[in-house]
C-alpha cells in the first residue's frame, strides 16, 4: 500500500511539474515582445507617440498590462494614458473629457479608435509607422501603391527581397476572406 502511495505522488507531482513547464512554454511563445527586437519595439513606441497616438488604459485593467507587455523595455516610451484613480476607483477627467468607457483604448492623430488588445503590427499599420512585416502605403495620382515591404510570401514562402522597394499595380478584387482582403498584384521593382 505504501509503495502504491509513493507512486501515485510522484505521478502526480510529474504531470504537475509538466503542465507547469508547458504553460510557461506557451505563454513566452504567446508574448509579442519575444518576437521583435528591442529595437523595433523602441522604434514602434517612439512612432507612435511621434505621431499622435496615445493608448488609454488603467493600471488594474490586465488586457492593458498584456498590451504594454508587448513592448517590452520599451513600454516606457509608450504614449500610455492613466486612466484610473489611484484607488482604482474613478476615472481621471481627462479620460472622461476623451470620452474612454473601456480599457486599453486606441486614439489615433485623426481620431479613430481601436478598443482592446491590439496586435503590434496593426498598430504600426494604423499610424503607418515601420516596424518587421507591415506594408506601409502611399497612392499616388495614378492610383498606384508604392509600398516598402521586407519580403513577401509565395506560396505559403517567404521571399527577401533585394531593395524592399515595389510599385503594385493593377489591384483586382479577388476575394474577401474576412480577416483580410485578397488581391491579385502587379508587382514591378522600383529602380
Amino acid at each position: 500500500m505504501e509503495k502504491k502511495v509513493i507512486i501515485i505522488t510522484t505521478l502526480v507531482a510529474l504531470v504537475v511539474v509538466g503542465a507547469m513547464i508547458i504553460l510557461t512554454h506557451y505563454e513566452e511563445e504567446g508574448s509579442q515582445a519575444t518576437e521583435y527586437s528591442e529595437s523595433d519595439l523602441a522604434s514602434l513606441a517612439t512612432c507612435l507617440a511621434d505621431t499622435g497616438v496615445k493608448m488609454y488604459g488603467a493600471f488594474w485593467c490586465t488586457h492593458c498590462q498584456a498590451q504594454k507587455r508587448a513592448f517590452g523595455e520599451a513600454q516606457s516610451l509608450m504614449p500610455y494614458v492613466e486612466c484610473s484613480t489611484p484607488d482604482g476607483k474613478n476615472q481621471v477627467q481627462v479620460c472622461a473629457d476623451a470620452g474612454i468607457t473601456s480599457y486599453p483604448t486606441w486614439e489615433f492623430a485623426d481620431g479613430g479608435i481601436i478598443m482592446g488588445e491590439v496586435p503590434l503590427q496593426q498598430l504600426a499599420q494604423r499610424a503607418q509607422c515601420e516596424f518587421p512585416g507591415v506594408v506601409l502605403e502611399d497612392i499616388t495620382a495614378d492610383n498606384e501603391v508604392n509600398a516598402t515591404i521586407d519580403g513577401i510570401t509565395i506560396n505559403g514562402e517567404d521571399t527577401p527581397l533585394d531593395n524592399g522597394a515595389v510599385v503594385i499595380s493593377d489591384v483586382t478584387k479577388k476575394e474577401d476572406t474576412g480577416d483580410s482582403l485578397q488581391d491579385e498584384v502587379e508587382l514591378e521593382p522600383v529602380e
